[in-house]
């Protein structure tokens, strides 16, 4: 039962991050939740003694969580162990829940370790083509001319995928320490070209442009998902758009060959003072 209250709340805990921050955040999560245990050989004294203890255990709790996002979890999971054992202490010695607890956190990152090594691909396929739906949504969005706070909010919601998909590249390039890795580069060429893009929709114009863009990028979206086609695109039809077309273009010449495609810098540029014209 405690390999798999481990395992689970892991599970639940899963984030958008990178394989390697993710693993270190398991381990510290794991080690720490599976200390709360040893709080159940308070269960022998006085409630004021168990009461005291837990009153001080929870403001270390709290201090220590506020460090880090990892540490905060490890905190809530000892503490909760920590009042399973005080409130069930039949499960003495408390050593036994603490390892088995540990082996299901060890479990968890065995299993995270696997999707790394045979999925990890498919991952960044996904960020891609949620990042391609939440522009389509924007490009919809502005050919149907809809409230600013209304565009605002589709706009804070691709920056924030921007923001964890940017910070899950920085966190595999510092611990690869590379000076180049073709797939990183490549990973970096494809976020450019879609930063692009999202500049070319704010940039464009025309409502029938941004509606024929939005319904290329959910096409792009749907053959990435579907993980079947190593070439994208081939089907795909684009407005004729001065900004939104060229940019589209290159982010799927970009994919098709996974090499940076180096055009998008230049067009962004143009972009970006066309628009402040």
């Amino acid at each position: 039962m405690m390999m798999s209250l481990c395992a689970l709340g892991l599970a639940l805990g899963e984030k958008n991050t990178s394989y390697i921050l993710r693993l270190k955040e398991v381990l510290i999560i794991t080690f720490l939740g599976a200390s709360g245990f040893f709080m159940g050989y308070l269960a022998g004294f006085p409630w004021l003694i168990i009461i005291m203890s837990m009153m001080l255990a929870t403001f270390c709790a709290g201090i220590i969580g506020s460090l880090s996002g990892a540490l905060s979890a490890a905190m809530t999971q000892a503490l909760l162990m920590a009042t399973i054992a005080i409130a069930m202490p039949k499960i003495a010695p408390f050593w036994q829940p603490a390892l088995f607890f540990i082996a299901g956190g060890i479990f968890y990152a065995l299993l995270l370790s696997l999707d790394a090594l045979l999925f990890h691909k498919a991952r960044f396929k996904k960020t891609i083509a949620k990042l391609l739906e939440a522009i389509a949504i924007l490009a919809d969005a502005r050919s149907k001319n809809v409230p600013e706070s209304e565009e605002n909010t589709y706009r804070r919601l691709i920056h924030q995928q921007f923001a964890a998909a940017y910070n899950s590249l920085l966190i595999n390039r510092y611990y690869k320490r590379v000076m180049y890795d073709r797939y990183l580069e490549w990973q970096t060429a494809i976020l450019e070209d879609l930063e692009t893009i999202s500049n070319a929709t704010l940039a464009a114009k025309i409502p029938e442009h941004l509606a024929q863009t939005a319904q290329a990028l959910r096409e792009l979206s749907k053959e990435i998902q579907s993980n079947k086609a190593s070439i994208i695109g081939q089907k795909n039809t684009l407005s004729s758009d001065m900004f939104l077309t060229p940019v589209v273009s290159t982010f799927i010449e970009t994919y098709n060959h996974q090499s940076p495609g180096g055009a998008s810098n230049v067009i962004a540029e143009r972009i970006l003072c066309l628009s402040g014209q």
